[in-house]
């Protein structure tokens, strides 16, 4: 990455014009709709899994362009190579999240190169280092905050630089993660846009503990993970509060609700209100892609199965959210 500014020493004036930001607590259909606005990929970019992994740099993004290309006419034998790595090492993430190496995914991962991403709790979850990372915006130094965003944003240049085709694709990002950056994001980005994802905590406290208790047996060998669920539980409960109060202070006129019984049951007209807030206008191809989706709704079914009652105290949560839009049943 240090090479990018010898040899494109110019993208740091790449401008991200009016990005859009998908932030919800864990559970509540981001992926879902990352995945769909991603495939309307002539208004719409976004870091894939490979680009994430192997090149965040402009350079190694050239590369693998290069690479890319030249598989494709040679027939694609890398990229179904690539879908084999995606059964036998992602296998059992893609259980409770689909990925992939194709696939468009979350760019909190690049915090990872700067040692500042929350999915370190994931690999050392009783290192209490890692707790500031939880609570980005209230607990993270101010410094080291900053210089985490600026970073940040520069990674995001880099890929507009190289996949932003000259300022006509709009930046789209989702994270789960950076619903404790939401201030962080609102200041580094002051003209983007938000949809921030609303679902029943009385749903996403007990997914959310079944989804890291099923990636901390992966990756914590022997790890007890029933001791982290009240930590998990009580950190979700305090991501709402905390966007609530961003939301009204840092994202005021440029936030759009969604609800995931909304964009789960009636994904078409909802997708629709979502452009119209973006100021945009689905072309014939997208429309068609969401009447698809509305045709599919009504035959879906998730592989990731739960106990419902895990974690959820309702006495507890409703007194901690009491007043609150956090989307109750």
């Amino acid at each position: 990455m240090a090479l990018d500014w010898i040899f494109f020493p110019h993208f740091t004036n790449e401008k991200i014009l009016s990005p859009t930001f998908i932030i919800g607590v864990p559970r509540s259909a981001t992926t879902y709709l990352l995945e769909t606005m991603a495939r309307d990929n002539r208004k719409f970019t976004c870091f894939k899994l490979w680009e994430i992994l192997f090149a965040p740099s402009i350079l190694q993004k050239y590369f693998w362009k290069g690479i890319i290309a030249v598989d494709r006419k040679i027939g694609r034998p890398l990229l179904r190579l690539s879908k084999v790595y995606d059964r036998i090492v992602l296998g059992k993430i893609t259980k409770i999240h689909k990925t992939g190496m194709t696939n468009a995914e979350e760019d909190e991962m690049l915090l990872l190169y700067c040692f500042s991403s929350m999915y370190l709790t994931f690999f050392f979850p009783d290192v209490s280092a890692t707790d500031e990372l939880i609570f980005f915006d209230s607990d993270f130094p101010e410094a080291k905050r900053v210089r985490v965003m600026k970073f940040y944003k520069r990674c995001i240049q880099r890929h507009m630089f190289v996949f932003g085709d000259d300022g006509k694709k709009r930046f789209l990002s989702k994270n789960p993660c950076f619903i404790s950056k939401m201030k962080s994001v609102a200041e580094a980005f002051p003209d983007a846009q938000l949809l921030y994802m609303i679902r029943t905590p009385e749903r996403t406290i007990p997914s959310t503990i079944s989804m890291n208790s099923n990636i901390y047996s992966i990756l914590c060998n022997g790890k007890q993970v029933h001791i982290m669920h009240e930590r998990t539980r009580d950190s979700v409960i305090r991501w709402y509060v905390d966007a609530d109060q961003a939301l009204s202070s840092h994202w005021e006129n440029r936030n759009y609700v969604v609800h995931f019984r909304n964009i789960t049951k009636q994904p078409e007209s909802t997708l629709n209100e979502i452009y119209s807030f973006l100021h945009l206008a689905p072309d014939g191809e997208m429309r068609a892609l969401m009447k698809s989706e509305q045709e599919k709704v009504a035959n879906y079914t998730t592989e990731h199965s739960y106990n419902t009652s895990t974690g959820v105290n309702t006495e507890i949560i409703r007194k901690e959210l009491s007043g609150l839009n956090v989307g109750f049943q």
